[in-house]
């Protein structure tokens, strides 16, 4: 993953909770394990549309507990809970 190296990347993903991306959770434990150092930071942010509440387990798995922002920043990934059309890949 070159491109991890060369700048900060950032990924905004929508989720639902009804149907959360627990693949997410695999590659971001392992970009934690190769960069260590905080430098990759999750956050979980509810859209003001969603009618239901997001667990507090769902809302902890997809946050970081460490993390910085700033020059070593290499990975950040922002999930958005809202409720939508289940996609089918």
């Amino acid at each position: 993953m070159l491109f991890l190296l060369q700048a900060p990347f950032s990924l905004v993903v929508r989720a639902s909770p009804s149907h959360p991306p627990f693949s997410l959770l695999c590659v971001m434990n392992h970009l934690r394990k190769k960069h260590p150092d905080g430098h990759v930071i999750v956050s979980s942010h509810v859209h003001s549309s969603l009618k239901q509440n997001v667990s507090k387990g769902l809302l902890a798995d997809f946050a970081s507990e460490t993390g910085r922002a700033g020059s070593g920043l290499k990975f950040r990934l922002s999930v958005i809970w809202k409720e939508g059309e289940k996609e089918i890949l």
